[in-house]
């Protein structure tokens, strides 16, 4: 089968990047054909697609404003691009991930009509979301765009600025979901949580499926069954709606030791007021690196403030045996139990030091949590579930 996988950007930026990287892998080592689409972008891995990408746009830098105005509409350099690699490389099967804005649902578009099955795997809100988050100004939840798409404006909600705002509200009308569901075969949930809340926007469940994300087991180091050290562990983004700054608040007041990988927005912020020996940023580091720190931690944490969808960094903690403390919102409690970790109320200091505190005084089987979640993970049992989707009967 010949699969053409798009994403927006090409290297091990976040979740959505590491997922389709993984996935054109796991494809051509099963004997498919693959092909990448892409923008653009000098830390994106070598592939010899990258003269099909088109060039990049950058929303914060606007050398050319019309160039970063009409991208997120589907521009004719993204169009001509996307319709020569469908011309020579003809696939049986086109699989979006994150292509909003900078790549657009434009190649969703282009591929329907030629007549390409289309799966689109969900790794945000994007569909019903201006800001992709379903966060209110980034500070509270709320899903009122799935009925009033208009709330993005008033509230000004993307980058707390009207132009923005509007331009957001604007590509949510362009690539509503009316539309996006006529133009696609499947969309992919990695968690129940999602399925349901695009269920809930209008999808139907027969445009629906659900399977959680995996990880090559190959990749990840031996599971480390000695007693752990008295860490805990962070690794992702540092922005707001990921509760780093909760977590460091509340590490802080109980005086715990915390390994922080990872850069973002409140990287300096965060550093000037919490760093000492207790409390480490280590700043971006290589994927090997960053398991190994996981790998002896007593615990991962994970306290998103936002509507998760199935993070990675749970999946590859569990899957080395290092248990997980994580917030109660979106798909996190799905893969959380009794023996593999603790939960917590999203965004409430008080809830994750008491988490925090029990957590300190458990014990946990690190081989069986990690038995059970290279089961539940696997990428061969992904891989399965992905043909009945790609050829359905």
């Amino acid at each position: 089968m010949k699969i053409l996988i798009c994403n927006k950007y090409w290297y091990n930026r976040g979740g959505d990047c590491t997922y389709s990287i993984a996935l054109e892998k796991m494809l051509r080592d099963h004997g498919h054909q693959t092909a990448i689409f892409s923008m653009q972008y000098p830390d994106n891995f070598d592939t010899p697609w990258s003269s099909y990408f088109p060039s990049r746009v950058s929303f914060r830098n606007v050398r050319h404003p019309m160039d970063a105005v009409s991208r997120p509409f589907g521009c004719e350099e993204v169009k001509e691009r996307w319709s020569k690699i469908l011309e020579d490389f003809r696939p049986d099967i086109v699989h979006l991930n994150n292509i909003h804005t900078q790549l657009s649902p434009v190649l969703a578009v282009i591929a329907k009509e030629r007549g390409i099955r289309v799966i689109w795997t969900l790794h945000d809100y994007k569909l019903i979301c201006p800001r992709y988050d379903c966060r209110c100004r980034g500070q509270e939840n709320c899903s009122a765009c799935i009925e009033h798409p208009g709330e993005v404006i008033w509230n000004c909600c993307v980058k707390d600025s009207f132009l923005p705002s509007l331009l957001g509200y604007l590509e949510l009308k362009k690539w509503n979901l009316g539309y996006m569901k006529r133009v696609t075969d499947i969309f992919l949930c990695p968690s129940q949580f999602m399925r349901d809340m695009m269920h809930k926007a209008g999808i139907p469940d027969s445009q629906l499926a659900m399977i959680h994300n995996f990880r090559d087991i190959a990749e990840l180091p031996p599971v480390n069954t000695q007693p752990r050290e008295d860490y805990l562990f962070y690794g992702g983004r540092l922005t707001e709606e990921k509760g780093i700054r909760t977590l460091c608040k509340a590490v802080h007041y109980l005086g715990l030791r915390l390994r922080i990988a990872g850069d973002g927005e409140l990287l300096e912020e965060l550093r000037s007021r919490y760093a000492s020996d207790k409390i480490q940023f280590y700043g971006r580091l290589p994927y090997h690196e960053v398991l190994q720190l996981a790998s002896r931690a007593a615990f991962s944490v994970v306290p998103s403030e936002w509507y998760e969808n199935n993070p990675l960094s749970i999946v590859e903690s569990l899957c080395i045996g290092t248990p997980v403390i994580g917030a109660y919102i979106g798909g996190i409690p799905e893969m959380i139990n009794d023996s593999n970790g603790m939960l917590f109320r999203s965004g409430v200091q008080h809830s994750l030091e008491t988490v925090l505190k029990k957590a300190m005084t458990q014990t946990y089987d690190y081989a069986a949590i990690a038995r059970e979640a290279r089961v539940q993970f696997d990428a061969g049992q992904y891989y399965r579930q992905l043909m009945k989707i790609y050829q359905p009967d």
